[in-house]
């Protein structure tokens, strides 16, 4: 999730040294979260008090109206020259847990919590959310798997979007090796 909310401000700290080409690539969490829970949380961490925060997300931030996928969907926007390229699990388990800790922590009953299947559905809602509002720099590379985060470690090398050791036709390491690492100097 850092690199999600780090994004924007970042790449607007790192446009002075005049790069020529780069990615975004957050490596699992999607930030998917039970109904109802999101907007708090980001406030209760400190978010809309931090200098990350893009001034014109603060407003509802402060109201508890932000949710995750409006901090995204705005530096998708402000960056639309930079692929935001996420790798992520079908079936995640560290997501699942999280999503399921957060909504025992709101007081929710098991009807929040979620199987591998809802939670697959949700984060294919998300994305399509990125993709109905036009940001073509969005792309994802799904693998089907329960492990959380790939880029640190031997799976990524492996991993594919039919399992762990199956990379089929596209590797995990396939698409990161061929990111289209798009001109940024517009910026």
């Amino acid at each position: 999730m850092g690199v999600q909310l780090w994004a924007d401000s970042a790449l607007e700290q790192l446009s002075v040294l005049n790069f020529k080409r780069t990615a975004v690539i957050p490596d699992s969490f999607v930030g998917y979260f039970p109904p109802g829970t999101e907007s708090p949380l980001i406030n209760q961490f400190g978010y809309c008090d931090t200098a990350i925060i893009s001034p014109g997300l603060v407003a509802d931030c402060k109201a508890n109206r932000l949710l995750f996928k409006d901090v995204v969907a705005n530096a998708l926007g402000k960056n639309s020259e930079v692929p935001f390229a996420y790798i992520n699990s079908k079936e995640d388990a560290v997501q699942i847990g999280y999503y399921i800790a957060i909504a025992a922590t709101f007081g929710r009953n098991v009807s929040s919590w979620i199987t591998p299947s809802m939670y697959y559905t949700g984060v294919n809602a998300m994305l399509e959310y990125y993709a109905n509002n036009g940001h073509t720099n969005m792309l994802m590379y799904m693998v089907s798997s329960p492990m959380h985060t790939y880029m640190d470690d031997s799976f990524m090398y492996t991993a594919g979007a039919k399992g762990l050791f199956q990379q089929g036709d596209f590797g995990l390491i396939d698409y990161i090796s061929t990111l289209p690492l798009w001109n940024v100097s517009k910026m």
